[in-house]
């Protein structure tokens, strides 16, 4: 599943991207999303009705740029996955990010823009329990080799981890265990990738846990639609030194071609690339064979190590002094406090002159003195300050404030070549 939102839309999850987070933070609205299919070639625009995304939205499907369907639907999707052919598969809350009182929805949209409900599942918060409002949904994907949804839930309260579907009939799938889990960690492991391992009926999975005696690690999985473990790469304490979890925050694994899949390994700075190799003497069918390491380092060290950028010729039109006057200097071009640019390479700036007063100066296109006066005079008492702004070619903004911003500043339009001098009244 790809996925293009806009500006103003947030916070990247895992697997598929939700238009807002609904975790122990503050509830944050909800913003217009689309999600596209991996060849993307459709396209789904969700546009909530209500702030925090409870209640109907408004849809439109697009396939190759034409509108396949829209129309208004009675739940707003925060995740979707769509498919291929036209179809999408999506979670929901029933009440927005917002609600306590609330269910999970699971669905799906068909090629022509039906909604089917697949399930809804209580949000339960026992008593004495001190998490967050509502459990997360951490991982949503589906994988059209096996026709199966999984959704997992970090925190758990409704005692209910992990459920999965038949994406077809929305027939769940019952399970002898639940969700595979970091196994030295005591506060539980969240998922921060679930996605379909392309051409096989296998799901790839990026677990990250915090351990008791506070050890941080990573725990990459692959597991079949009952989420039997194929393969289960253990690196439990891989983010123990500091600074390695925002460093390794970067990483995206990536899912190509098909069958083949990456882990991070930030101990060895190294990132090692696997195959899924169909195997029917293996215990659950697949084996998993190591092609590789390439190096790794972080996007912060990778910057410190580039070459420092080429230097650019420019062109010396004149030398603007920002330092205190050089009486040794018979320049004009000293004490600039304020300067514009004019569009034909001339430049009009302002000069601190001896006691309170100020000169204007322009500059012709070859760095040449076209015009140069003393300005009008503005008294400027103790603990006031005067700030100069250029309005147009010629003419500026005097600004007159007490040092502290106690009260409104006193302007003046100043005609820097005729001489005038007029006060805003405001």
């Amino acid at each position: 599943m790809k996925r293009r939102t806009s500006a103003i839309a947030f916070a990247l999850a895992v697997g598929t991207t939700p238009l807002a987070q609904y975790s122990m933070a503050a509830p944050r609205p909800v913003q217009p999303t689309d999600f596209e299919s991996p060849d993307g070639a459709f396209v789904l625009h969700v546009d909530p009705t209500e702030h925090f995304g409870a209640g109907p939205a408004r849809y439109r499907m697009q396939r190759a740029g034409a509108t396949a369907w829209e129309g208004q639907r009675p739940i707003t999707l925060l995740r979707a996955i769509v498919a291929d052919d036209g179809r999408a598969f999506g979670h929901a809350l029933a009440m927005g990010t917002q609600s306590e009182a609330n269910e999970h929805v699971v669905g799906a949209f068909d090629a022509a823009g039906t909604w089917r409900e697949i399930e809804r599942i209580r949000n339960v918060r026992p008593p004495g329990f001190h998490g967050p409002r509502l459990d997360e949904l951490d991982g949503f994907a589906w994988n059209p080799s096996c026709d199966t949804i999984v959704a997992t839930f970090v925190h758990g309260s409704s005692g209910q981890p992990t459920r999965l579907w038949r994406a077809s009939s929305g027939e769940r799938v019952v399970l002898d265990g639940g969700w595979p889990t970091l196994p030295f960690t005591t506060y539980g492991s969240w998922t921060e990738d679930l996605r379909a391992l392309p051409g096989t009926p296998l799901f790839f999975a990026q677990l990250r846990g915090c351990g008791s005696a506070g050890g941080v690690g990573y725990r990459w999985l692959l597991v079949n639609e009952r989420l039997d473990i194929v393969w289960d790469l253990d690196r439990g304490r891989d983010l123990d030194a500091q600074g390695s979890e925002s460093l390794a925050s970067e990483f995206h694994a990536t899912l190509a071609p098909e069958r083949h899949f990456e882990a991070l390994l930030v101990s060895d700075h190294a990132i090692a690339s696997y195959e899924a190799v169909a195997d029917a003497s293996a215990k659950h069918g697949w084996k998993v064979v190591e092609l590789g390491r390439r190096a790794w380092e972080p996007e912060a060290t990778r910057r410190e190590q580039r070459d420092e950028p080429k230097p650019l010729a420019l062109e010396l039109v004149a030398s603007v002094a920002l330092g205190g006057p050089n009486e040794a200097e018979a320049t004009p071009i000293r004490e600039v406090v304020a300067w514009q640019p004019l569009a034909d390479g001339r430049v009009e700036f302002v000069r601190r002159e001896r006691g309170d007063a100020f000169a204007f100066v322009r500059l012709g296109a070859t760095g040449a003195v076209e015009l140069e006066r003393i300005l009008p005079s503005i008294e400027v008492a103790p603990m006031q300050q005067l700030d100069w702004f250029p309005l147009t070619e010629g003419a500026w903004i005097a600004s007159r404030s007490e040092i502290g911003g106690k009260s409104s500043p006193t302007l003046w339009r100043i005609d820097a070549v005729g001489g005038a001098k007029a006060e805003f009244a405001y």
